[in-house]
């Protein structure tokens, strides 16, 4: 395969996983919610090790209540 052929399947390649993550985060909006929250919890901690705290933060038994203290959006119905 030629150069220019490699970098046309390389962009397309690109562009189809660029689709598909779009297609789940709109059908999962709960994910741009939990990185928003987990992001402010490390801004207002801002904790020496970041890896520890934000394991330590997904593992909280009481993760469902740190991320809907705002309310968690609705899934879009499947199509």
């Amino acid at each position: 395969m030629s150069s220019p052929q490699k970098q046309t399947s390389t962009n397309l390649s690109l562009i189809k996983t660029r689709i598909s993550n779009e297609k789940y985060l709109r059908e999962h909006p709960e994910v741009k919610l939990m990185l928003s929250k987990v992001t402010e919890a490390v801004l207002r901690e801002q904790p020496k090790d970041l890896a520890a705290f934000v394991a330590d933060w997904f593992n909280d038994e009481k993760l469902e209540e740190k991320v809907l203290g705002e309310g968690m959006p609705e899934k879009q119905d499947e199509k």
